[in-house]
């Protein structure tokens, strides 16, 4: 069926056009006269009947073109594009139909990564990562037997479908197979690439296979990164997130660094001023992406893992911390009034550099006492702690400000909260080392923060019961504030006699919030 398909795909467009017109293919054949009338003695003899291949071709198209057209199943597009293909002969297909049946004769890829998922869980795993991969080939193979090469889309969707699968070799031969044709890739195709390869080394593998695994995916990554930076591509946020997962995984210290200083500006070396290249006023280059949460996490996870401990915190107290932002101009710090020199200090014009700068959450906290507590720093984990429980406590303080002042709408959400995994790093630490100090400090400190939780999750639920009962919860005001009830009091500590009492000396039934965050009940 192969050399049947590239042997009748070789020759030009003759016999099937010449029969009829494209136009008139897609229309599909003319209809008969519901008449009785007979036709004229003279056209019956101008009427010319096809023969029995031309009619198969022709049913075989219809059915193709009405697969295409209703989104059927894959395989049978496939099968419909394969007996068209064998009935054609020497003639061709428009480029349009072979780039349709490439984008429908398989599975969507959420539809792919999902498959291939269930297949790895139940111990199937097939001999190739993507299981329709002779298909995407035989239809490329198809169009440049027509005499077209295949776009940049076209590769896009075929990496789009690697990339769903983890097929990391198969990404790299097609990007090596676009760029030979003279194809320029462009973001979305650098994009693909490292999405295939991150999701493969997040796939199992044989421990005995594991270090050849990241050793070529380090040489994928290091092709992939100097070919954008010959072609002046910039990094998005995205690719550069996958680059540094991939490095990560890698534990490629030295080109982690170099992507630290390129993408976002950062010198680990010395994370307090801008990298050299940033200063110099000559520079033409994208600008570096704005560092955010997500980018400070996996900065602090790579150096831990790495085993750097030091560089860590100096990088986690640094990037957490706003620096003063550079000036335009400075000017010479050599102003002594004994220097002789008769020449004025000349401001030093360098470009403005903002210092990147990002806030901790909940999972920065708990992955930076992880690494220390692994390193065996005691007095590390002890410190980073004590942090997050001060840090834990001015978090719920202006949460509390901000629902008693604010509409509920415009609130900010918390990002962090001392949670199970904050404090099971520093006690397996203490368990480890057998820091019987360390265990009793930590254990001190249950009791303070079960107690905290306790009245956080009572203060809310009461928070939550007075909105709906007063039923302000889509109708909020800016200049309204909410009032909560009062805990209920337990029965024994109620006097007799108190629902007798006048309304005049009857104590109200509603506090506010700061009222009610200033209450004896609140744990301080």
């Amino acid at each position: 069926m192969a050399n049947a398909m590239t042997s009748g795909l070789a020759y030009p467009l003759l016999r099937f056009t010449s029969l009829r017109p494209l136009h008139r293919i897609l229309q599909g054949p003319p209809r008969r006269s519901s008449g009785i009338s007979p036709a004229p003695e003279s056209k019956i003899h101008a009427i010319s009947v096809p023969a029995p291949v031309d009619r198969i071709r022709q049913r075989n198209f219809d059915l193709l073109l009405e697969s295409l057209e209703i989104n059927g199943n894959p395989s049978r597009v496939w099968t419909n594009y394969t007996n068209l293909l064998t009935f054609l002969e020497y003639e061709q297909l428009p480029v349009e139909f072979h780039q349709q049946v490439l984008r429908k004769c398989t599975p969507s890829s959420r539809l792919l990564r999902a498959s291939a998922t269930r297949r790895i869980f139940l111990g199937n795993i097939p001999r190739l990562p993507h299981v329709y991969e002779g298909r995407l080939q035989a239809v490329i193979r198809n169009i440049r037997a027509t005499g077209v090469q295949p776009t940049l889309d076209d590769y896009n969707f075929i990496l789009e479908q690697f990339a769903a699968v983890g097929h990391h070799t198969g990404v790299m031969q097609v990007y090596r197979e676009l760029t030979s044709v003279g194809i320029v890739p462009r973001t979305k195709t650098f994009g693909l690439c490292l999405q295939a390869i991150a999701h493969r080394l997040t796939l199992p593998v044989g421990r005995k296979d594991r270090a050849q695994l990241v050793a070529v995916t380090r040489r994928m990554v290091s092709d992939l990164v100097n070919a954008m930076k010959s072609l002046n591509i910039p990094f998005t946020s995205v690719n550069l997130d996958l680059t540094m997962r991939i490095l990560k995984e890698t534990t490629d210290a030295q080109g982690f660094e170099l992507l630290m200083k390129w993408g976002y500006g950062i010198d680990l070396a010395n994370p307090d001023r801008p990298p050299l290249e940033y200063l110099d006023s000559s520079r033409k280059g994208p600008a570096p992406q704005t560092f955010s949460t997500a980018a400070l996490n996996m900065t602090i996870d790579t150096l831990g893992r790495l085993g750097n401990i030091p560089r860590m915190v100096q990088a986690f107290e640094v990037l957490t911390t706003p620096l003063p932002k550079r000036t335009t101009t400075t000017s010479s710090t050599y102003n002594d009034e004994d220097d002789d020199d008769d020449y004025p200090a000349s401001p030093e014009s360098t470009p403005a550099f903002s210092p990147p700068c990002a806030s901790p959450n909940t999972t920065t906290y708990n992955i930076l006492l992880r690494h220390v507590s692994r390193a065996g720093h005691a007095v590390f984990a002890r410190h980073y702690l004590l942090q997050a429980m001060h840090l834990d406590k001015q978090t719920l303080l202006e949460l509390k400000h901000n629902i008693g002042n604010m509409p509920l709408q415009e609130v900010p959400a918390p990002h962090f909260a001392i949670n199970r995994g904050t404090l099971l790093s520093v006690f397996g630490e203490s368990n480890r080392d057998k820091n019987v100090g360390l265990m009793r400090w930590l254990h001190s400190k249950f009791y303070r923060i079960l107690k905290k939780k306790r009245n956080e999750h009572q203060f809310f639920s009461l928070f939550r019961a007075a909105r709906q009962r007063k039923r302000l919860w889509p109708y909020e005001e800016p200049s309204t504030y909410v009032e909560l009830a009062p805990l209920p009091s337990h029965p024994k500590h109620t006097a007799p006699g108190t629902a007798e009492q006048p309304a005049a000396k009857r104590r109200p039934r509603f506090m506010t919030i700061m009222e009610r965050w200033k209450a004896p009940q609140r744990c301080r």
